[in-house]
């Protein structure tokens, strides 16, 4: 079976006009989420070449109602066309309920398939306001509706982890982070972080990339081995 990761989303559909460019779509998707108001962000899907727990296309996204974080919670949907979305039957969203204090929330989830083991592996982040920190997390499903009691892959100063992308090459997860500074901005621009880890985001290897507004660079990728 084949997937093919997306590192966006289908919050819109996409057009390409007569120029060749790139635009949205006129309306936007209708992505239900657990509060009511459809409104969500971060989605990340993977595509199936055959479906897999009846449906081709599987997407983990946090809704975010008028910005409010406290409903940030990773949520998952599936489709069989890309464009029509329901929560699968017998999962309730959230998958990972908010977390206390009120102040901490979660956000930016990833989704990918390990073929291996034949299930829907998620993480996600939960910001940490005490400790100022990022706590990675990962949730797994053989089955899309139930999802295990998620374990801490790794802990990472506030903004030194944002907006990653995770994809399953082989046998290594390779993962592309942004690290935005200690107050979350950069004044020079942003620094991208390319990092290779084994299993589920132990270390292997690291690598900065320094990447500078409007100059297009190469992403140089380390090679390792996962023992499985």
């Amino acid at each position: 079976m084949l997937i093919r990761p997306f590192w966006g989303g289908f919050l819109h559909r996409i057009f390409i006009s007569p120029s060749g460019i790139v635009e949205n779509a006129p309306s936007h998707l209708d992505i239900p989420t657990y509060d009511g108001k459809n409104q969500c962000t971060h989605p990340d899907v993977i595509e199936f070449t055959e479906p897999w727990q009846c449906y081709k296309y599987w997407m983990v996204m946090t809704p975010y109602p008028d910005y409010n974080q406290r409903y940030e919670n990773p949520s998952v949907v599936a489709s069989n066309d890309g464009r029509s979305w329901e929560v699968p039957p017998g999962l309730t969203n959230p998958i990972v309920p908010a977390p206390l204090p009120e102040q901490d929330y979660h956000n930016d989830p990833e989704i990918v398939y390990h073929d291996v083991y034949n299930e829907l592996w998620i993480y996600y982040q939960l910001v940490n306001s005490r400790d100022n920190q990022i706590e990675v997390k990962l949730t797994k499903s053989s089955d899309g509706a139930h999802w295990s009691k998620p374990i801490n892959i790794l802990n990472i100063p506030v903004f030194q982890w944002t907006s990653p992308s995770i994809i399953k090459q082989g046998n290594l997860f390779k993962v592309w982070t942004v690290n935005a500074g200690a107050e979350g901005r950069l004044g020079n621009g942003v620094i991208g972080t390319i990092k290779e880890y084994i299993e589920a985001l132990y270390y292997m290897t690291r690598k900065m990339i320094p990447l500078r507004y409007g100059i297009p660079q190469p992403i140089e990728r380390g090679t390792g081995i996962l023992d499985m």
